[in-house]
């Protein structure tokens, strides 16, 4: 287990993700107490206890003494990603009510467990705030002598920080500390992760895999992918890149993971090792690269439709402009008759009704001649496909030979 001293919550968190990135694994918070992190905390001396050192508890980091008195503001826990499933209880209702209903349904469905990641990691990320009063250092001749403060002096010193904080709080110096607990690449367990240890004959330390028989056993897509993956998240950088790939137009799986592979090996590890191909984070699997390829064109589609439904109120407020200049009685009969009709139009199109277009009326029209249509609105808001429909227009057809009722189809 490795302890850092830092000065700001913003190094706290760099510390984190690099340690993540070095060692190919994930941590999220378990545990956070509420005025962890504010610096503009003011806490209340007279109630607290103040300290000198502090000893390495369940949720705490070795603070070593240095005769600075210091009062503990909060605590962050983080747990491995992989660890103990502390939602395994809900997941069991939730199954459990599934299972009910399904058998009082009609159609019933095979039900099946999830597979999930966690496996009971016990590695853990520990990391106390605490804020040093250095004016109030205990006398010299106990630092020299390696002297604990006795409880006296911790009553005094506590007073006199009292006091001061009542008279002339702004005089008073706080210094915000972090102490952080990073856990050793021993302390994972039950998955795979990235070691990195020294090389003989150069200063780059090696990367080993260690715990690589822990990796997800799962079956694969062989025709998608040829290596099972970790269950980490995509690094922010790669994730980054393959919306830029999507972005660009690449539409292929295997040629956007042939780009990524470039990138990381090329950009993100010029000069290094490349690592293992088993970690998502690296090297995202085809469905990641699917699901991206699924999001920017959901992105594209409400773009269209907003553009679309910025048109439509611009047209809207020129018929409001256009009517509002109209004086003659027919020509109000003739607006109000058109919009009516528009608008039931409009509904009808709402309600899921099929509408015929853009058929030519040229007169050697096929009597086969396909129409392509939308479907509903709400299949396409939905699943964010546009599914096309073939109908036959034999019968409209007809009526344009026969040169009937050709505002049929205007």
């Amino acid at each position: 287990m490795e302890t850092r001293q830092l000065d700001s919550l913003e190094l706290v968190r760099e510390c984190i993700s690099e340690y993540q990135q070095q060692t190919f694994t994930h941590f999220v918070t378990y545990n956070r107490s509420p005025m962890f992190g504010k610096e503009d905390f003011i806490p209340d001396v007279s109630k607290g206890r103040l300290h000198y050192w502090s000893h390495c508890g369940k949720m705490g980091v070795p603070i070593h003494y240095d005769g600075v008195p210091f009062v503990h503001v909060g605590r962050w826990s983080l747990v491995c990603h992989q660890g103990r499933d502390t939602g395994i209880s809900r997941k069991i209702k939730y199954f459990e009510e599934k299972l009910r209903k399904s058998e009082t349904s009609v159609s019933v469905q095979t039900l099946r467990k999830s597979s999930t990641k966690k496996v009971d990691c016990p590695a853990q990320i520990y990391v106390s705030h605490i804020i040093k009063y250095p004016q109030f250092r205990v006398p010299e001749k106990l630092l020299e002598t390696n002297s604990l403060p006795t409880e006296q002096i911790r009553r005094v010193t506590k007073r006199k920080i009292r006091q001061r904080y009542i008279c002339n709080r702004s005089s008073i110096v706080r210094l915000h500390r972090y102490y952080i607990s990073l856990p050793a690449p021993d302390d994972h367990q039950g998955h795979p992760l990235v070691s990195r240890v020294p090389s003989d004959g150069s200063q780059t330390p090696r990367k080993i895999v260690s715990n690589p028989s822990t990796l997800d056993r799962r079956n694969v897509n062989k025709n998608r992918d040829k290596h099972r993956r970790t269950r980490e998240p995509i690094d922010e950088r790669v994730a980054q890149k393959l919306l830029e790939l999507v972005n660009s137009g690449y539409s292929s799986t295997a040629i956007i993971r042939t780009e990524l592979n470039k990138y990381v090996i090329k950009e993100l590890f010029a000069g290094e090792q490349p690592p293992p191909a088993m970690f998502r984070r690296y090297n995202p699997t085809s469905r990641d690269i699917l699901n991206a390829l699924h999001r920017v064109k959901m992105e594209r589609a409400k773009a269209r439709r907003s553009v679309l439904h910025s048109m439509c109120e611009a047209s809207i407020a020129s018929i409001k402009e256009s009517v509002s200049s109209l004086h003659n009685e027919d020509e109000l009969a003739r607006a109000c008759q058109q919009l009516q009709d528009l608008a039931e139009q409009l509904r009808n199109n709402m309600a899921g009704s099929v509408s015929i277009h853009q058929v030519s009326c040229d007169e050697t029209l096929n009597p086969y001649t396909l129409v392509t249509v939308i479907e509903e609105k709400q299949d396409i808001e939905e699943k964010g496909v546009h599914k096309e429909k073939e109908v036959f227009v034999s019968d409209a057809i007809e009526r344009l030979t026969q040169k009937e009722d050709i505002e049929f189809l205007s």
